[in-house]
């Protein structure tokens, strides 16, 4: 899931080999009047060069190849993106395509500008229509990364903490946008980190990683601190992760909880250090930045 990055910077680069199928569904109910989707799919051969101002569908098509072949994460042979034309219409879809209830998906329009389910992306056509190409972009890796974390835990009964999807979704976007040429990788990281410093909630103050660990207690937290407090620190954690231990062992991690009896139980067949100990570690860390 990621929230609405209508004011981040622009610029580009990629495109697919084959024209993405769209298919467009009109409806007579009104309130389904604008939706479309297209199809995501991955290709053998590397996309072709995009121009500079690619659709949306070439360029989630770029991007999953990308994350595909440049990224090494595991995704399906397709996915589906489903387009909604305003807030009011991206609420039913979240109803209907993303299985939420009525209560959870007025919180989630709030706080999240795009959002992943086991059945695709929903996404809204009149956010991505004010973003530049950089902040496009970052949504779709992003949301496919998402996508990749669902292929993970296929079949399994438990889920990564939130704060570990999310801060994952973000690293594996920012190294997407480094590889596109559209922003530098260390650039991404020092923003999250300029916000944190800038943040009129000083970081020793923010929730505790393990305050993040579900969808409710996030959107608490992020209506409270902000991004800087929530993705800031969780990309932050995970980049840590990251340099520590490597990005095969993450990956290795997250393909765990799929067959984990329990989450603990996860971490400690990946790491050599519980996720309490990191957790703790981490929290220090934030307060030298």
């Amino acid at each position: 899931m990621s929230d609405d990055r209508s004011k981040a910077p622009s610029d580009a680069k990629c495109d697919d080999t084959e024209e993405p199928v769209i298919v467009n569904k009109p409806s007579t109910d009104k309130s389904k009047q604008g939706y479309s989707q297209f199809e995501i799919r991955l290709t053998e051969t590397a996309p072709p060069p995009l121009g500079s101002k690619p659709k949306d569908a070439d360029l989630a098509n770029t991007i999953f190849w990308l994350l595909s072949n440049k990224m090494g994460l595991p995704l399906p042979s397709s996915t589906v993106a489903h387009v909604y034309a305003d807030k009011s219409s991206f609420i039913e879809g979240l109803i209907e395509v993303g299985g939420e209830t009525s209560e959870m998906a007025t919180k989630k329009v709030n706080t999240f500008g795009a959002f992943a389910s086991r059945k695709g992306l929903l996404l809204r056509s009149d956010s991505l229509a004010r973003m530049p190409l950089t902040s496009r972009a970052e949504i779709f890796a992003h949301e496919l990364t998402h996508i990749s974390q669902c292929k993970l835990g296929e079949g399994g009964r438990r889920w990564p903490a939130q704060w570990l999807r999310e801060g994952h979704a973000d690293w594996e976007a920012f190294q997407v946008l480094e590889i596109m040429g559209l922003r530098p990788f260390s650039e991404s990281r020092a923003r999250f980190i300029s916000a944190i410093k800038a943040s009129p909630t000083a970081a020793s103050a923010f929730p505790d990683l393990d305050a993040l660990d579900t969808i409710a207690k996030w959107i608490d937290a992020k209506n409270r601190f902000g991004r800087p407090g929530t993705y800031g620190q969780s990309f932050l954690a995970v980049d840590w992760l990251i340099e520590r231990y490597g990005h095969a062992k993450l990956i290795e991690l997250l393909g765990k909880y799929g067959s984990a009896s329990e989450s603990g139980k996860a971490w400690r067949s990946v790491y050599p250090i519980s996720q309490r100990q990191f957790i703790n570690e981490f929290h220090n860390r934030l307060q030298t930045l």
